[in-house]
């Protein structure tokens, strides 16, 4: 009997020095991109290529490795007006893109991208009130050891989702109707 019960002081005592010596961390894989935003702001007054009522989307892309034959593919919802106005690498000039070039869906291309060099976009964006959905940023490159690559990155823009109704102080979502093509 008193070896049963050493048994078990033993095991938890050997799991508690395997789980303290444990290399184990909770953090989020990451790729081998970063995309970070600066937020929506306003163009400075006289700014190129903004139209009445746009506003200024940055995005900033720093990539772990150097990449190949970088290509943007950027697509918004039909709801949100996104067009890609500027591309600019680190240390060299900002580049304006055409206002046709730069709408949704596009595929700009980007070059390469050196490692840990930041790539800024700058779009403009305009969204009607009530209106919104998830644009999204996916790059493709090709690796120094040829490996095709591929990362996207979502920015919710706007109100997406239908408009909740208040009744007697609770608030009420629609319930989400299925297209009838996709119906059972």
């Amino acid at each position: 009997m008193f070896l049963g019960f050493t048994r078990m002081v033993c095991v938890p005592a050997l799991a508690v020095v395997l789980l303290t010596l444990s290399p184990a961390s909770a953090s989020e894989p990451q790729g081998l991109i970063q995309f970070d935003t600066e937020g929506v702001k306003t163009p400075p007054e006289g700014a190129v290529g903004f139209g009445t009522g746009e506003k200024v989307v940055t995005l900033v892309i720093r990539s772990a490795r150097s990449l190949q034959r970088a290509v943007l593919v950027h697509d918004s919802p039909p709801a949100i007006s996104q067009r890609l106005t500027k591309i600019q690498p680190a240390g060299e000039p900002a580049r304006a893109i055409d206002a046709f070039d730069g709408k949704s869906p596009s595929t700009i291309e980007l070059g390469p991208i050196e490692a840990g060099a930041p790539l800024t976009l700058e779009f403009a964006e305009s969204c009607p009130e009530g209106a919104g959905g998830v644009v999204t940023f996916t790059i493709e490159a090709t690796t120094a050891d040829g490996k095709v690559y591929r990362e996207s990155y979502g920015q919710v823009v706007g109100t997406p989702g239908k408009t909740p109704v208040i009744h007697d102080g609770l608030i009420e979502f629609p319930a989400h109707e299925v297209p009838t093509e996709d119906k059972p």
